[in-house]
């Protein structure tokens, strides 16, 4: 049986103290601690975001370069709502005019047929989008065979 895996590894550069202060609380916490629910702007009550929230926060992450740089990355397999949630909380709260992209790849322990490709999330405060290379290779065959056959 083959092991599938997502991974991806970006930065986000000029964090300032502030935004690190908030980075480490926010990410730091439990799932249960309702501060985290406050800080991510989810009702602390709702039984669905414990839920949502039980591995929290779903991607790994470090500070670099003395607080300044933010490095976010998975090495097998994360959490996309949960990163999503992160950064439309950290550019609302902090770069509200700021997007932020992430590219991934998604690979598999052994050559199966279509199981290797890559996908792609950008991130404003108020929005979010993505999408994968199967979905683009379907379209350009589909357009191409559109092409050849009229």
């Amino acid at each position: 049986m083959a092991d599938y895996y997502d991974q991806f590894s970006e930065m986000i550069d000029a964090i300032t103290a502030e935004e690190a202060a908030w980075i480490k609380l926010v990410l730091k916490m439990e799932p249960g601690e309702a501060r985290l629910h406050q800080e991510l702007g989810m009702d602390p009550g709702d039984e669905d975001n414990e839920l949502y929230l039980a591995s929290w926060p779903g991607f790994g992450w470090s500070l670099e370069k003395g607080n300044t740089r933010l490095w976010l990355h998975v090495d097998e397999g994360y959490e996309e709502e949960m990163l999503i949630l992160f950064l439309q909380r950290f550019l609302q709260k902090f770069r509200p005019a700021g997007v932020i992209s992430i590219t991934g790849a998604s690979t598999c322990s052994k050559p199966s047929i279509g199981a290797f490709g890559g996908w792609w999330l950008v991130v404003s405060a108020a929005e979010d989008r993505g999408g994968d290379v199967w979905d683009a290779a379907e379209k350009a065959k589909k357009e191409l065979e559109q092409k050849e056959n009229p």
